[in-house]
């Protein structure tokens, strides 16, 4: 009997420092509160620019006609992958953040170009265009050329975009002001 009295005694022993400890602040409380639900706003658009019915003869794909995919975060233009897709075939996924700070996730198809990224706050964190890792980071307009079965990406950092999406063809032309930018017509190979 002395023995159980004392596995008892010391079982409130431990009990009792226990909740005392925890009372004290001795001993912090590991639950975590609840994420904060993400506010912002993330749309994500891809769209044809120019005229994508044939002939194409004379025509200049990623200038006379290309596939622009575009994420949209909280109202600005933070990626833009301009391509000189012919067929104008594109599909994908997206899964826009759940909670502030947390990861949105970005998988597409611009026909055969894949473009994956994932970003928390829209400027910074992975890209993955054509197999190629880039960062969001060092800008926010990506030039894709397919011509000649050779994939290659450009990542050029400009101003931001002004933008008016849901004004009536307002994307074909603020879009239309990049097919007038040096560098962009030299990719796509216009001659000076």
């Amino acid at each position: 009997m002395a023995q159980q009295l004392s596995r008892r005694s010391a079982a409130v022993l431990v009990l009792g420092t226990s909740l005392w400890l925890g009372g004290c602040g001795l001993v912090k409380d590991n639950t975590q509160p609840p994420p904060t639900p993400f506010r912002g706003t993330v749309e994500v658009r891809t769209r044809q620019i120019g005229t994508f019915s044939p002939p194409r003869e004379g025509k200049l794909g990623g200038v006379d006609y290309a596939l622009v995919h575009y994420l949209m975060w909280n109202g600005r233009i933070t990626l833009l992958v301009w391509t000189d897709n012919e067929s104008g075939d594109y599909q994908g996924t997206s899964e826009q953040p759940r909670s502030e700070g947390a990861e949105g996730v970005f998988d597409y198809a611009l026909g055969k170009v894949e473009v994956k990224y994932r970003t928390a706050d829209g400027t910074t964190g992975s890209l993955n265009v054509a197999g190629q890792e880039l960062d969001l980071a060092k800008g926010w307009l990506v030039l894709v050329s397919t011509a000649g079965g050779q994939t290659r990406v450009k990542q050029l950092q400009r101003a931001e975009l002004k933008a008016q999406p849901d004004i009536k063809g307002g994307n074909a032309k603020d879009f239309e002001s990049l097919k007038t930018d040096p560098e962009v017509m030299t990719f796509y190979g216009v001659k000076k």
